[in-house]
Formats: structure tokens, C-alpha cells, sequence
């Protein structure tokens, strides 16, 4: 049973806490794709930690989170 229901899992539940910067991202460039949305949020989550292993967690958790929903959902 989903613990978080209308997203596909707690990754995804999380990363539509950064709804705003996806809106402002979808503003800005029009034409962003799913894949340059994600590495754009990705980069800037990235850029705010300094651990390397900390960050491996960030690019391996990123991939669990259904960005096509993130990038819709606005």
C-alpha cells in the first residue's frame, strides 16, 4: 500500500517540495525536458552539499523519483 497516495513513492513526495523551482524552471525555459529538468534540480541540490558520498546519495535517490510527474505536476 502507498504510504503517500497520488505520488509513486516518499522520493517523489519529497522532490515536490522544489514545485516552485520546476514552475520557475518551466517559465524560464519553455522547452525544458523532463531529463534537463531533473539535472538542473539535481545540480542545485548537489551544489549545496559538500560531502562526495552525500552527494552519490543525491544522484542514486534521484533516480527513484518519477520526475515525469514531477515535471507535470504544476
Amino acid at each position: 500500500m502507498n504510504e503517500y497516495p497520488g505520488y509513486k513513492n516518499r522520493a517523489t513526495f519529497v522532490a515536490s517540495g522544489f514545485r516552485d523551482k520546476v514552475k520557475e524552471l518551466r517559465k524560464e525555459y519553455p522547452s525544458i525536458t523532463v531529463l534537463q529538468l531533473k539535472t538542473e534540480i539535481v545540480s542545485m541540490m548537489v551544489s549545496q552539499v559538500e560531502s562526495g558520498i552525500a552527494c552519490e546519495l543525491i544522484y542514486i535517490a534521484s533516480d527513484t523519483i518519477d520526475w515525469d510527474f514531477i515535471y507535470n505536476d504544476i
